[in-house]
């Protein structure tokens, strides 16, 4: 099986994330991507809890049979930070016959360097860096750059921040997120 891995805080998931996963689906020819939220990750804060988020992400994912939620993270939301090493090492010994295909936009790709024993992480899984049309070639800035896989992809100008944003000033963010995730925020007053 070609498994596909999008991790991240999704706070909140929102229809870049699921456009971004269905080119991936489609372009790597992946039978399934696990959408894993982050526990408590070293480097962003989730605005809200682990909980409305993963149930956030089970709104938008269920009519995608493709897409699932992995919580291979959620034991580590307390004290102990999450890293990514040890979540991709779990999920190949969970699949060591599949193939594992990390897949993580370019605006985060200078900082692999810096996450916890990331030269072994880089031998957990095929590291497929999500760039978008005619912004900076990262690829000629990265010593390593030959052990990752660039992936062009059309533009989506949706992001959680501006999600968030949109909220506090007390504008729609109808049409960036699925309906039911839209409900879910609004009826549980968050990030205002």
């Amino acid at each position: 099986m070609r498994l596909g891995i999008l991790g991240g805080t999704f706070d909140p998931i929102h229809y870049g994330h699921l456009r971004l996963a269905r080119y991936c689906i489609e372009i790597l020819i992946l039978d399934k991507i696990y959408f894993i939220p982050a526990g408590n990750p070293p480097h962003k804060k989730p605005r809200v809890s682990y909980e409305q988020r993963v149930h956030m992400m089970r709104l938008a994912l269920a009519s995608h049979p493709q897409f699932d939620v992995n919580e291979l993270e959620k034991h580590k939301q307390a004290r102990d930070y999450t890293y990514t090493y040890y979540t991709l090492k779990k999920l190949r010994e969970e699949h060591p016959d599949d193939e594992l295909f990390f897949l993580m936009g370019e605006d985060n790709v200078s900082e692999i360097s810096t996450w916890f024993r990331f030269k072994e992480l880089l031998n957990l899984a095929e590291f497929v860096i999500i760039s978008r049309k005619a912004e900076k070639d990262y690829s000629k800035d990265i010593p390593f750059s030959d052990d990752l896989t660039f992936l062009e992809m059309p533009n989506i100008d949706i992001s959680s921040k501006q999600i968030r944003n949109l909220r506090v000033s007390g504008k729609s963010i109808h049409g960036l997120v699925p309906d039911e995730v839209e409900k879910f925020i609004i009826n549980n007053s968050l990030y205002t």
